[in-house]
């Protein structure tokens, strides 16, 4: 992979870990007085306690997906360290350029991503 590219993208991935870090913690910081972490306000104004759960699991699905992102980009900038960004994990060849650019922490190529989501 050209070493420009390489740069550009640890630096984009390395924004993009400050970024998810500074929200997780806005998140934790937002905890509830019942300590159940990130509760967005009630929708619609009303504040009933089946719209509260909802709203509780919503922000409870966001936390975990910002983890999962979180992961996916420090493996990747662990892999940039190692020689081994840009190599799909399931059948070795290069993941593509344009691929990486614009999800620089991917790990398959768009052949075996497709496969996987097909099973």
């Amino acid at each position: 992979m050209d070493a420009n590219l390489t740069k550009k993208i640890r630096s984009k991935l390395q924004a993009e870990l400050k970024s998810l870090r500074l929200l997780l913690d806005k998140i934790e910081a937002s905890k509830d007085e019942k300590g159940q972490g990130f509760v967005p306000p009630p929708t619609h104004g009303q504040d009933d306690e089946a719209e509260r759960v909802v709203d509780l699991e919503l922000g409870i699905q966001t936390k975990g997906n910002l983890k999962e992102r979180l992961k996916k980009i420090e493996i990747a900038l662990q892999k940039i360290d190692q020689g081994t960004y840009g190599i799909c994990e399931a059948c070795g060849d290069q993941i593509g350029e344009k691929r990486l650019d614009y999800f620089p922490e991917v790990s398959n190529c768009i052949e075996c991503q497709r496969k996987m989501e097909q099973k």
